[in-house]
């Protein structure tokens, strides 16, 4: 114990002295989050390692601004969201639970304090991509640990929390599960990787987000063997997404490369794309038979063949239904028991979503608040497209496949979206890049000698 008080007050030390490196820490530990969490995932707050380490490097990001009396830089969006988290506190008091309501509000307040930590945490181009890099490499060190846990049957943990996600400190090391989802159609439970989240889509859209950027490092990379770890690791992440036997996370997958393709992403060398060919080949006979069972097999994605996709029905009929009821005010952040009450002709867990972002958090809000989160994306949107232009426009081809990248991201979430709550997830990698996003547009601007944003000091 005395080692590690000495050992974390060195480090926090060493941040507080350099906030770029409490950064840096943070873009890395970004992936751990089941791992690193110090918490059942019950607990009314959850604590962890990343919400430890981001808020040891806002605390050394917002000291800097002290000594050095320089201002923070606080653009629209994180305004936007700011005021889209008044709306989530105030909606809490329509609901029964405010222990739920708790719950449901501290996640929205941890993206709060990401969001203006990336916003003033980097200075340059070169400390973006290292922010970028030290997320990838921890994005495939978990996806070597989940394959080996996979393949050699270690560490499998049942459902014995009847579907509701929620797992405990025990499980923390534990990367895969045996699923009954889907036993109607199976006949059996099956394994799903999960990764060092709660659940398999938790995990595939996690991986998804990361994807494009190593399209986007193929770009300007010319020694062979950097080319060979960035296409391994390319093949990892895209084979745990297959181990998630999840078919949302297929979809989007699908969706995400289809959008490398369109925006020109993925036009990299013609080495590259054989080499990306013999890794997929390699790849098909590991596939494990489940994964054709329930991902891979296309009368699966029918509502037919698909208890899941029936459930989503329900789920949003029963959201239209409550948000007919509670159109102006919503029925409070963080409430996933009215679902389940609403709902009386199926069994389900006793906390449930509406499976749909969209529809849930107009449910949870209501109109007035749904509007400013619906602001708060369009702004991030007009901010990244603008970018790229900007930069295609200057020359500068790393930063506008950069930006593309970022615009997968966002596009492959809100596709996400349509099926599951996805921005009630602990998404930090999202967060991560379209926070570095923003950054990068006023940088295209900085370069383009049009005027600095007016709305923050500079950061």
């Amino acid at each position: 114990m005395a080692a590690g008080i000495l050992g974390g007050s060195v480090v926090a030390a060493a941040v507080f002295a350099w906030p770029f490196l409490g950064f840096l820490m943070t873009a890395f530990v970004v992936p751990l989050e089941r791992i690193g969490r110090l918490t059942n995932d019950s607990a009314v707050t959850t604590i962890s390692l990343m919400r430890i380490v981001g808020a040891l490097s806002l605390g050394a990001v917002l000291f800097q601004a002290v000594i050095r009396r320089r201002g923070l830089w606080t653009p629209r969006h994180f305004w936007l969201y700011l005021g889209y988290f008044g709306f989530l506190v105030i909606s809490v008091t329509n609901q029964d639970s405010l222990r739920e309501g708790i719950r449901g509000v501290s996640s929205m307040l941890a993206n709060v304090m990401f969001l203006l930590l990336v916003f003033n945490s980097v200075r340059n181009r070169a400390q973006i991509k290292l922010a970028i890099v030290a997320w990838l490499v921890s994005t495939v060190g978990i996806g070597v640990f989940t394959i080996y846990q996979y393949h050699a049957d270690a560490a499998v943990t049942e459902d014995q929390n009847a579907a509701t996600g929620m797992r405990t400190t025990d499980e923390r090391f534990s990367t895969v599960l045996h699923d009954s989802a889907e036993y109607e159609l199976l006949g059996n439970n099956i394994k799903r990787a999960i990764g060092s989240t709660s659940n398999a889509a938790v995990y595939g859209i996690n991986l998804i987000l990361a994807l494009p950027f190593y399209f986007w490092l193929l770009h300007s990379e010319r020694r062979w063997w950097v080319i060979l770890l960035l296409l391994a690791s390319a093949a990892i992440v895209a084979y745990n997404t297959l181990l998630t036997n999840t078919r949302a996370v297929v979809a989007t997958m699908l969706f995400s490369l289809l959008l490398c393709l369109l925006m020109g992403v993925a036009r990299v060398r013609k080495e590259i794309w054989v080499g990306l060919l013999i890794g997929f080949v390699a790849i098909i006979p590991m596939i494990p038979p489940e994964i054709y069972e329930r991902a891979l097999t296309a009368s699966n994605y029918t509502v037919e063949r698909s208890a899941s996709l029936r459930y989503r029905f329900t789920y949003w009929e029963t959201a239209l239904e409550l948000i007919s009821r509670n159109f102006w005010t919503g029925v409070g952040a963080g409430n996933q028991t009215i679902i389940p009450k609403t709902v009386r002709n199926i069994r389900m867990a006793p906390n449930a979503s509406a499976h749909n972002e969209y529809l849930n958090s107009l449910m949870e809000v209501g109109i007035f608040g749904y509007m400013v989160l619906i602001a708060f994306f369009w702004a991030l949107w007009s901010s990244l497209r603008q970018g790229a232009k900007r930069f295609s426009q200057l020359g500068d081809r790393d930063g506008a496949v950069l930006m593309r990248c970022i615009m997968i991201s966002f596009l492959s979430v809100l596709f996400f979206a349509l099926q599951a709550d996805v921005m009630h997830f602990p998404l930090k990698g999202w967060w991560l890049t379209v926070g570095l996003g923003v950054v990068l547009e006023r940088m295209s601007r900085m370069a383009a000698a049009l005027p600095p944003d007016t709305q923050g000091s500079p950061a």
